[in-house]
């Protein structure tokens, strides 16, 4: 590439070349609250791109997580359940679990 020697030549009043320093400070300001302006946008978009990737994957741990629980009740939904009054729950007779109850009423 070739540089344009006139983008880099002071001018050679020196009244000129007092406004043209001026300018180009001020410019110069100005050009550096842009970057940092832009700088903290970036780093603002990055933040958000990483805290955009972490919900995603939570979303996607949670939708399989829902898949999972969801196939596992459809495989239970037609398991055979034991009834409650189930005879064989209780071994014991009527006659021996009132014997322990009124032992248990007289030691209380």
């Amino acid at each position: 590439m070739i540089i344009n020697e006139t983008l880099y030549q002071m001018p050679s009043d020196p009244s000129i070349e007092k406004l043209y320093t001026q300018r180009l400070s001020e410019m110069n300001k100005d050009v550096d609250k842009i970057n940092s302006r832009f700088k903290t946008a970036l780093d603002s978009i990055n933040k958000l791109q990483i805290k955009g990737r972490k919900f995603k994957y939570q979303l996607q741990n949670n939708i399989l997580e829902a898949e999972r629980v969801r196939s596992k009740i459809q495989q239970n939904l037609f398991t055979q359940r034991i009834d409650i009054f189930n005879p064989k729950t209780n071994p014991t007779s009527f006659a021996e679990s009132m014997g322990v109850s009124v032992i248990k009423e007289f030691v209380l």
